[in-house]
């Protein structure tokens, strides 16, 4: 089977439940494809008009499944009547003869533009040949790179490419990484404002567009500033709290449970964000804002996360027209909002994705040399090359021995970024 338009997998005898949206790889769109032994597809495909959950139950049989299709209306609505959604389901001899009529649909249901013309991407946007990501402070406190050593690595990069081609993505750019949400201030130990901004001005000057980190549902709730949109932390539908706790961020290696899960539908919170990346935006005049964990989507019973997200994109358009929003981790709807994703979706099926939208590697991506994924929770992984054939714009990530050490091999990627051709 193929879930959301990944790469086919065997699941053997195993019964399994698949549930839309889901952040962790599971459906980012509400499609399951199964190749048939006998040949051909069989595809089962929930037709939405609004965000809601869709699960999937199947359970193996001899040469088939038993499947059990599963609408859940919104947590936040109390309705006596459940309606739920259209559901398309059939054979095909095509991957493709299942998949398009899917995308279509939630293309017109969502009404997300083309790529091609969809005002929201910028020009220079478009001409974007490399993501560098230079990190900033981790969660603990250790620096990898202050502002200083980021426009030093910058100026080094403008001999190596045209920077107007050159997008500088800063993950903990505001101090310890996840901890200080939602404050978003410029940190004093890493140059502080004066340092922020001569980062930021030099870059402009030779050329360079910048886009800071923002999350999109985080905030730490030991935080003074908590108590101003406390209301928006989230409950599961059934009224449970959920804590972002599956990550280890001291290295105890056990999940740490400091910062629910903030629902951006609530108008508290919205608000506060909202307001806080626009001071940032004013300030300092970057080009582009990155919304973490932009994808996770929850059937709270206060508002719609959604619906809260797509008002919060609109809002920053009305104030910086012309400033590029950027997703982690989407969900199909998001596409509506966001013209450029970490994280690309629906490989056996791209069309669902570049038609509408593009992508560049993710923030831990390993750095050349040590591969380090800097301020992110995944610690060391295996380095990977950038390919001329790769889809995504390539991703070049700096730890905090990336540039000292290991120069030469960022060269050789940013020749291959230089070199990569897109049909």
């Amino acid at each position: 089977m193929s879930l959301a338009g990944a790469n086919f997998t065997d699941p053997h005898d195993d019964e399994n439940t698949f549930e839309y949206p889901q952040l962790f790889g599971q459906l980012s769109t509400p499609l399951i494809i199964i190749k048939q032994p006998q040949g051909g597809f069989f595809g089962l495909s929930a037709r939405q008009t609004e965000v809601r959950p869709a699960r999937f139950f199947l359970q193996p049989g001899p040469d088939s499944y038993r499947a059990e299709l599963i609408y859940e209306q919104a947590g936040w609505e109390r309705r006596k009547r459940v309606q739920s959604c259209q559901w398309r389901i059939g054979a095909a001899a095509t991957y493709e003869a299942i998949a398009k009529p899917h995308f279509d649909q939630l293309a017109q249901a969502y009404r997300i533009p083309a790529y091609a013309t969809r005002p929201d991407m910028p020009a220079w946007a478009r001409d974007t040949k490399l993501v560098v990501a230079l990190h900033g402070a981790h969660w603990t406190g250790f620096i990898f790179n202050d502002y200083a050593k980021q426009l030093t690595i910058l100026r080094w990069i403008a001999t190596q490419i045209e920077p107007k081609n050159v997008l500088v993505f800063l993950p903990g750019w505001d101090g310890r990484y996840y901890w200080n949400y939602p404050l978003y201030q410029t940190d004093p130990r890493m140059g502080g404002d004066q340092g922020f901004r001569q980062l930021i001005d030099e870059g402009h000057k030779l050329g360079f567009h910048f886009s800071a980190m923002f999350g999109t549902n985080s905030a730490n709730r030991k935080l003074p500033e908590f108590k101003k949109f406390a209301d928006a932390a989230t409950q599961h539908v059934d009224g449970d709290n959920w804590d972002l706790n599956w990550v280890d961020w001291d290295n105890d290696r056990h999940g740490d449970g400091w910062m629910p899960v903030m629902n951006v539908g609530v108008a508290s919170w919205r608000n506060y964000l909202r307001n806080r990346i626009d001071k940032v935006l004013t300030n300092y005049h970057l080009d582009s804002y990155f919304m973490d964990i932009a994808g996770l989507w929850e059937n709270n019973p206060k508002a719609d996360m959604y619906e809260g997200t797509r008002r919060l994109v609109a809002d920053l358009a009305q104030r910086h027209p012309g400033v590029l929003p950027i997703a982690e981790m989407h969900y199909d709807a998001l596409m509506s909002a966001f013209p450029l994703t970490q994280v690309p979706r629906y490989p056996l099926y791209p069309a669902g994705f570049y038609s509408y939208v593009d992508s560049y590697n993710h923030l831990s991506t390993p750095a050349p040399g040590s591969g380090s994924t800097g301020v992110h929770e995944y610690g060391f992984s295996k380095t990977r090359t950038v390919a001329v054939s790769q889809r995504p714009i390539p991703t070049i990530t700096f730890a905090d021995d990336t540039f000292d050490k290991y120069r030469e091999q960022v060269a050789q990627a940013i020749e291959a970024a230089k070199a990569r051709k897109v049909e």
